[in-house]
């Protein structure tokens, strides 16, 4: 149970890390 708790918490991490990635790329299409 420990250890899936852990799979989770990384997942949701890269999940947010993605979220910022696209919105720094969608500010970035609208600087150009």
């Amino acid at each position: 149970m420990d250890e899936w708790a852990k799979i989770r918490q990384t997942f949701r991490q890269s999940i947010a890390k993605s979220q910022t990635l696209i919105d720094e790329l969608r500010d970035f299409k609208n600087i150009i």
